[in-house]
């Protein structure tokens, strides 16, 4: 069975990842073997290796796609823990685009090879195609030696040895284009996750989550519906009920009495 420590057995795809993060790039791959930390990661590297460089050699991944995490936040202590995946068809992937590109320069370069005529002076100066030389009259323009027909016999052997092994390791490289990462195992309850920086992946977030990245238009619009709401069914109440008018009790006007003390 297929798997990444082949792919990485492959000339072209090791130097790939070096140019990519440097000399230890390979290893930091074969340890992605499956969702791992990257503090697991570092464990497997002697003293002289940081974590940092860890953490900047994936960070290169992710940035050329090759390379996923996913980040979880314990709820007791607070803390995130990073755990990377490993996606091997992206390496396939950019590896087949740049050496295609590779070979179309070679043939490019191997057809005009054997179709012109180069000349060259005895201390090896620049190489020009006879329509340059003659206008230098066949002089070095650099050393002004006098320029001849160079023998480009083993450079168009060497060009077309270098396009055929470039094609096979392409065709080596495409049997992993479909090979599939082991597994990730389940994350515990006692974490939430709080993102997956993955552009390809859609992950369904907490009840809690959905609910505050509600937009503010969105929020207002509900708000408004409540309450008008409200509003209505406190119209409804008030018709239905019946407001009983205090009875007015309208006294006679009291009269003026004259005691029997003040009339004369």
């Amino acid at each position: 069975m297929t798997n990444i420590f082949n792919l990485l057995k492959i000339p072209i795809v090791n130097n790939f990842l070096i140019e990519i993060g440097g000399e230890i790039c390979p290893k930091v791959i074969s340890l992605c073997n499956g969702a791992v930390t990257d503090e697991e990661i570092f464990n497997n590297f002697d003293d002289d290796t940081k974590l940092t460089k860890i953490r900047s050699i994936l960070n290169k991944l992710h940035y050329k796609g090759i390379a996923t995490y996913e980040r979880t936040r314990d709820k007791n202590s607070g803390w995130y823990t990073y755990t990377w995946d490993l996606k091997t068809n992206r390496i396939v992937e950019l590896i087949t685009q740049i050496h295609n590109e590779s070979i179309e320069g070679y043939e490019t370069r191997l057809e005009n090879e054997q179709n012109y005529v180069y000349f060259q002076c005895p201390n090896n100066c620049e190489r020009m195609p006879f329509e340059i030389a003659s206008e230098y009259n066949f002089k070095c323009p650099e050393c002004s030696s006098d320029m001849q027909a160079a023998d480009n016999t083993q450079l168009i052997k060497d060009l077309k040895q270098t396009i055929t092994d470039t094609k096979k390791q392409i065709e080596k490289i495409s049997e992993f284009k479909n090979l599939q990462p082991p597994i990730r195992p389940l994350i515990p309850q006692e974490t939430e996750t709080t993102e997956i920086l993955n552009p390809k992946e859609t992950v369904l977030a907490p009840k809690e989550t959905l609910e505050q990245t509600i937009p503010l238009e969105e929020k207002s619009i509900q708000s408004e519906k409540v309450t008008s709401s409200i509003l209505t069914e406190t119209i409804l109440n008030e018709k239905s009920t019946t407001i009983e008018e205090p009875e007015i009790q309208i006294s006679e006007p009291i009269k003026k009495t004259t005691s029997p003390e003040t009339i004369e």
